[in-house]
């Protein structure tokens, strides 16, 4: 019974122990989890060609937790990828974080974490450090994996049509497919279809093996488009399967297409040389058919159809000619005879020439056009005027020639009768006269490249100048048959424009003085090249109601200049007077010029000639003093002078300088008084000194006075004032004097002063 209470013990415990040593394992374990697979999608099926730039993909992390013990549950898994540089999590962190709910052992589950991967990550494969936690029965569980995550970049597909414009009918084209990319397809094979033109060969399906990135395919095809009257877009669809740089098979559509031109019409020409046919005589004509269009024509029947009325007649030809084939710019030539009877002179008549053909797509066509021939008339004598110049010269006489060329066949008993246009109710006199001709002309016979001249002259009017007219000719013959013709002429004469002549007026000078007369000279020239007669020139001078500025003396206001010759001029002396109150203006003339041109006409022209009334400035001394009254040896005395202007016209600016050596001013060498008015006295006053080594003699002070007119022209003026130098005085009344001079100075500069500022300018 002991035994059996030790051996029930003993197990017990063994029990307890095995229990509790697998409980401790199982809390402690650091637990076994293996990455089974790592690809970018949510799900197998969903694979997506990661790359750099990509945002917001999904990185699957598929594990397994390899615990074989029944025991084995994590509860509450978290995983924590510590990304690597070139990708972050969305809101830019460096760890993304992913949950799942629990695993049991044995079990397969996927950790997805949502990443951006920036665009200077590196094509290769980026070992990531992935953190696993989670709640065990006993304790927590915490395992740290190496986890390699593939960026292989994504294979993307373009395709262009190289020559994307084609004709209708049957073209190469060439694609170019290109892999933009940033990984190399492999396996890459693409099968061509389209709805709208037709693929011309055996397989439009090509193996294109590899396609690295960046790297061109370029896959030749013949298509056919059909033809069509307005222009269409042949659309490409291309069914793209290959292998990813993930492994992964996909498969890709894309399109695009060529533009089909409009189908040109055929263009087929004729034409038939020469179209002028003559009359009783078999003509040999060439027809020419030619493609003038864009494809090559064949099957061409032509037929030619002449009216039964045209009374013309095909020989050596039924009219029918096959032509095979004609590429563009080719042509077919046939040369055939055509008699054409008396009875057709003068015929007009359209030629039928029916076209039927097969163009470049079996297409058939029927056209017609028509060729037009003309038969000569053969009794015409083709009689042909003209003169030797078509341009007649005013008032004077024409010397001309009329030609009579006979360029058809023999004529005989020509009569021409010359018409001139006559005179009308306003114009009664007639533009053309014919001279020493009653313009009747008679002419035995003209053979066949004949021909005859007749001198005439012809009078144009000064009147018809500039002015075109036409002159009629009535023509009355025999042809080669005997037959008697009437025909008009008419020819057209331009009566050329007079010259103008060139007619120039001038006086001299053109600025003239007021209040005084001068002497002007008029002088008119002829520029031209015709001479003139009969010239006279009327002056008209200006007025007004109160004042006349200028008058003629000694003249009327007509000139009779007479003859004036080609380049020559005539000058005539005038004496014109200026009023003084016209000072300061300027005064238009105005020349009526009447003459006679070389062709007799009276003509009459205007001229306008300005004169400028310049008045005059006469500066004189009126009277002068000096203080003291007697100027000493290098004493000091002020000397005032008063001046008059006795001109027309006042002085502006009137400013006085000393000339001269020996007596110096005292205070300034020029004085400015301003304006002279006409007969106002002026008087200035200017300190000097008088030369200490002068001796006692009389003596004259230069002035000179600078102004402007009132043509705000610079002038200048002079007077003398004459100085009296006394002899030397005892030193007690030198002395005085000199104080007196000093003392009667200022007072005197102070009052001329005072009475410049009140003397009105």
């Amino acid at each position: 019974m002991r035994s059996l209470k030790v051996l029930l013990t003993l197990l017990t415990i063994f029990v307890l122990f095995t229990a509790l040593s697998s409980t401790l394992a199982y809390g402690q374990q650091s637990s076994n989890f293996r990455v089974v697979k790592v690809f970018w999608g949510e799900s197998e099926s969903s694979k997506i060609q990661a790359a750099p730039g990509d945002e917001n993909v999904i990185l699957t992390i598929r594990l397994q937790y390899v615990d074989t013990s029944s025991y084995s549950k994590v509860l509450y898994l978290k995983g924590t990828l510590h990304l690597s540089q070139g990708f972050e999590t969305p809101s830019g962190e460096g760890e993304a974080v992913a949950y799942y709910s629990s695993v049991v052992a044995g079990q397969t589950f996927d950790l997805q974490f949502t990443l951006n991967i920036d665009d200077s990550a590196s094509i290769a494969d980026h070992s990531m450090r992935l953190v696993i936690e989670g709640s065990g029965h006993m304790s927590p569980t915490t395992q740290e994996l190496t986890v390699t995550v593939p960026l292989y970049g994504r294979v993307s597909f373009n395709v262009q049509v190289l020559n994307s414009s084609v004709k209708p009918g049957l073209s190469d084209i060439v694609l170019a497919l290109k892999n933009e990319g940033s990984a190399d397809a492999s396996n890459v094979k693409v099968t061509i279809s389209s709805s709208s033109v037709s693929l011309v060969g055996e397989d439009s399906s090509f193996d294109l093996g590899e396609i690295g990135s960046g790297d061109v395919k370029y896959i030749p095809l013949k298509i056919y488009a059909q033809p069509s009257t307005l222009p269409y877009t042949g659309v490409l669809t291309l069914s793209i399967s290959y292998r990813d740089a993930y492994g992964v098979d996909r498969s890709d559509s894309l399109a695009t297409s060529v533009y089909v031109e409009a189908t040109p019409s055929p263009r087929l020409e004729a034409s038939l040389t020469p179209s002028t046919l003559t009359p009783g005589k078999d003509n040999s004509v060439k027809l020419t058919i030619e493609n003038v269009g864009e494809y090559e024509l064949s099957s061409i029947n032509a037929y030619l159809v002449v009216p039964q009325t045209s009374q013309l007649i095909l020989r050596n030809s039924d009219g029918f000619w096959y032509i095979q084939s004609l590429k563009p710019g080719e042509n077919f030539t046939t040369e055939f005879t055509i008699y054409a009877p008396p009875s057709s002179a003068s015929l007009t008549c359209q030629l039928a020439l029916t076209l039927n053909y097969m163009d470049e797509f079996n297409a058939s066509h029927s056209e017609t056009r028509y060729l037009g021939v003309k038969v000569e008339d053969a009794q015409q004598g083709l009689l042909k005027l003209s003169l030797s110049s078509y341009q007649l010269s005013p008032g004077q006489v024409n010397n001309l020639t009329l030609y009579v060329v006979n360029e058809g066949g023999n004529v005989e008993d020509i009569t021409i009768m010359l018409t001139l246009p006559s005179g009308s109710y306003a114009s009664p006199t007639s533009p053309l006269i014919l001279i020493g001709w009653d313009g009747f002309l008679h002419i035995d016979k003209l053979e066949k490249g004949g021909f005859y001249s007749q001198k005439i002259m012809i009078y144009a009017h000064p009147d018809a100048a500039g002015n075109s007219y036409q002159m009629s000719f009535s023509l009355r013959y025999k042809d080669p048959t005997g037959f008697t013709r009437s025909e008009t002429r008419v020819i057209g004469v331009k009566v050329l424009n007079a010259p103008k002549p060139a007619i120039e007026c001038s006086f001299t000078p053109q600025r003239i003085f007021t209040g005084k007369s001068s002497n002007v000279s008029f002088t008119i020239s002829n520029l031209g090249n015709e001479p003139l007669s009969s010239v006279e020139v009327e002056i008209s001078l200006p007025k007004t109601a109160t004042l006349t500025p200028i008058a003629l003396l000694g003249e009327d206001n007509k000139l009779f200049i007479g003859t004036l010759k080609p380049s020559t001029s005539k000058t005539v002396n005038l004496s014109i007077y200026a009023h003084p109150d016209a000072s300061g203006t300027t005064q238009e003339l105005t020349l009526t010029i009447k003459y006679r041109d070389s062709t007799g006409a009276d003509k009459r022209e205007t001229r306008k000639v300005v004169l400028v009334l310049k008045g005059s400035v006469d500066i004189v001394l009126s009277e002068y003093s000096t203080y003291p009254r007697e100027v000493t040896p290098g004493s000091d005395f002020s000397l005032t002078a008063t001046l008059i202007n006795l001109g027309t016209s006042p002085a502006y600016g009137v400013n006085i300088t000393l000339e001269g050596e020996g007596f110096e001013p005292l205070i300034s060498e020029s004085v400015f008084v301003g304006d002279l008015p006409i007969n106002t006295p002026t008087p200035f006053t200017m300190a000097l000194k008088a030369p200490s080594s002068i001796k006692p003699g009389k003596y004259t002070l230069k002035f000179k006075i600078s102004y402007r007119d009132n043509l705000h022209e610079e002038g200048e003026a002079y007077v003398h004032v004459p100085i009296t130098v006394q002899g030397a005085v005892p030193a007690t009344s030198k002395a005085k004097a000199g104080f007196a001079v000093a003392a009667a100075l200022p007072a005197a500069i102070l009052a001329l002063a005072i009475w410049r500022r009140h003397v009105p300018r």
